[in-house]
């Protein structure tokens, strides 16, 4: 019984002491509110995206007020270059659309460049290596596995509205794009 009680006491200490810990001195935010994962991804240009989780999807600090399509692929598999022409096609009617792209096969930011370059995509062409924290955070919280090519499409409020593994056809892409803003 004394053990039992003592067990209790430590338990109701801990908890309380818990609570008191995770206060921020100086705001009532919590230590857990604090420590909300962001990323930053480089681009093959040298630009930066400013990427935080949100409670239904993903904010992208640089794309306020656009639709985003994160893209997961391999540079020289078929399915996935078919769909980056898609994007492409695509992308060129619709001003309020960013595509994050992200290659998992391994190029370099110079081979990924050129590889840009020679495809003329007009995209935020992020190496794998330099993401693969971010490419993890994204397996775990969508429970990825891995398989390319792997599509999540955002509103502009950064809210998921779509994830594909497997390739997408104009159409299908379409609609769910003019399905965002309505």
């Amino acid at each position: 019984m004394k053990k039992i009680l003592i067990s209790l006491a430590t338990t109701a200490i801990l908890a309380f002491g818990a609570t008191d810990a995770n206060k921020s001195s100086d705001s009532n935010i919590t230590i857990q509110e604090q420590q909300i994962p962001t990323f930053t991804l480089n681009d093959t240009t040298g630009g930066k995206i400013e990427i935080a989780q949100t409670s239904d999807g993903l904010d992208y600090k640089n794309f306020k007020d656009k639709n985003v399509i994160l893209f997961f692929y391999l540079y020289d598999g078929a399915p996935c270059q078919g769909q980056l022409a898609t994007f492409k096609e695509v992308a060129k009617d619709k001003k309020d659309l960013e595509i994050v792209t992200i290659e998992l096969k391994g190029l370099d930011k110079d081979g990924l460049a050129k590889y840009a370059k020679e495809k003329a995509l007009d995209f935020h062409m992020v190496t794998g290596k330099s993401a693969m924290n971010f490419v993890n955070y994204i397996a775990q919280r969508a429970q990825w596995r891995g398989t390319v090519p792997f599509i999540i499409i955002t509103n502009k409020k950064g809210a998921v509205k779509h994830i594909q593994i497997g390739a997408m056809n104009k159409e299908q892409l379409n609609k769910v794009l003019n399905s965002l803003n309505k």
